[in-house]
C-alpha cells in the first residue's frame, strides 16, 4: 500500500524535504513515519500514545487533551525553511519562547557560534573540533558522530571539520516576541 493510499487512515500526511522544518502547537497529535528528522520539544512530563506502537497506550488522556482543531493545516502548523545566518548555519525559530534550533553543515571548513543561553549540541554526521571561550578561559574538544555536548550560556565556539559534518544546536528562544 502506498503512502497516498494511507492518507485516509492518517490525520494528515506531510512530506518534508531536507532542510524544511515544521512547528506543531501543543496537544496536536503527530507521528514520524520514516526518514531522518530532529525533534525538539518544550519541557514536557509525558508523551501520550494511542496506537501504532507496542508501548503503553493512554487513550483517555489523549482524548481529553486534543484540541479537535479542524481548521486547515496552515492555521496551526508553521513551515520553516530556516534563515541563513552564515554559509554553514541556518536558524529555525518557532513561534514559542521554549526553543529554537540551529542547523550547521560544515564542508571542510569552520564556523563561529555564540550561545546566548545554555544549549544542547548533537553531532549527527562526521567529526568536529571545537574551541570554546568562556569567561576569559579557553578549552578544546573533539566530538564524533552521536556525541552530545551541553554548551554553557555566553560561550563562544569555533567549530571546524576536515570533512563533511552535520550538527544541530537547540536552545531557548531568547529573542522571542509574542507580537
Amino acid at each position: 500500500m502506498t503512502l497516498d493510499a494511507l492518507r485516509c487512515i492518517f490525520l494528515n500526511v506531510l512530506t518534508l524535504q531536507p532542510g524544511e522544518a515544521l512547528f506543531l502547537a501543543p496537544n496536536e497529535p503527530h507521528s514520524y513515519l520514516y526518514g531522518e528528522c530532529v525533534e525538539v520539544m518544550a519541557c514536557s512530563d509525558n508523551v501520550v500514545r494511542a496506537g501504532l506502537t507496542p508501548k503503553f497506550r493512554d487513550v483517555s488522556t489523549l482524548v481529553d487533551m486534543l484540541t479537535y482543531n479542524d481548521d486547515s493545516l496552515e492555521s496551526y502548523m508553521t513551515y520553516n525553511l530556516g534563515r541563513k545566518i552564515n554559509e554553514a548555519t541556518s536558524l529555525y525559530k518557532p513561534p514559542v519562547p521554549e526553543f529554537q534550533l540551529f542547523r550547521i553543515q560544515l564542508k571542510s571548513n569552520s564556523t563561529e557560534f555564540v550561545a546566548e543561553t545554555a544549549s544542547i549540541l548533537i553531532l549527527i554526521e562526521g567529526s568536529v573540533s571545537i574551541d570554546i571561550e568562556l569567561n576569559q578561559t579557553s578549552s578544546s574538544l573533539t566530538l564524533m558522530r552521536g556525541d552530545i555536548y551541553l554548551i554553557e550560556a555566553n560561550a563562544k565556539l569555533s567549530i571546524s571539520s576536515a570533512q563533511h559534518a552535520h550538527l544541530f544546536i537547540a536552545s531557548s528562544n531568547p529573542n522571542y516576541d509574542q507580537n
